[in-house]
């Protein structure tokens, strides 16, 4: 078997080249959050880390909103982000999703959800979303770096496994 003469810069040199694979820079989301201010993520961020709570589907509704509800709670400090990706609905029934939208949060959230018109399909890519998938109607949660980079996802219900997983890359 040949060895390598050297193998830690070999080990090193792709360890780093996975990880950058596997990093993906959060696509330009454009939007208007629920108070009806236009923005653009990442930009909006500021350079500051932040956690993406976004739901692709009317039916991912129950679990963007407990994951909201649960992640203000255990992470205060954290920049949390609701996101409603409206970029396939039709236009003329859009600003009826907002308005409901709008009455079902809490007014002190409004500067904090988005209603993306712009970048969901990029976005669905980087997650590996799959409309035929059953786990189309979950919840997605997308932690980013202050440089604007995807460093973690998970997705589905609430749980105390992925709250764990998310804890550790806050870390």
């Amino acid at each position: 078997m040949p060895s390598c003469k050297y193998p830690m810069k070999f080990a090193l040199f792709l360890a780093l080249a996975l990880n950058t694979l596997s990093a993906a820079t959060l696509p330009v989301l454009e939007g208007e959050t629920l108070a009806g201010a236009k923005l653009t993520l990442p930009a909006a961020l500021q350079g500051k880390p932040a956690l993406l709570v976004i739901g692709f589907t009317k039916d991912s509704q129950k679990q963007t909103e407990a994951w909201s509800k649960r992640l203000k709670t255990d992470l205060p400090t954290l920049d949390i982000w609701s996101a409603a990706d409206l970029e396939d609905a039709p236009r003329l029934i859009r600003p009826m999703i907002k308005s409901a939208m709008r009455s079902a949060t809490p007014k002190l959230q409004h500067d904090h959800f988005l209603i993306l018109t712009k970048g969901g399909k990029p976005l669905r890519a980087a997650l590996s979303y799959d409309t035929r998938s059953p786990q189309n109607d979950d919840a997605y949660l997308v932690l980013i770096d202050p440089a604007g980079t995807i460093t973690w996802y998970a997705h589905g219900p609430v749980s105390d496994a992925t709250l764990t997983q998310l804890r550790q890359h806050l870390k």
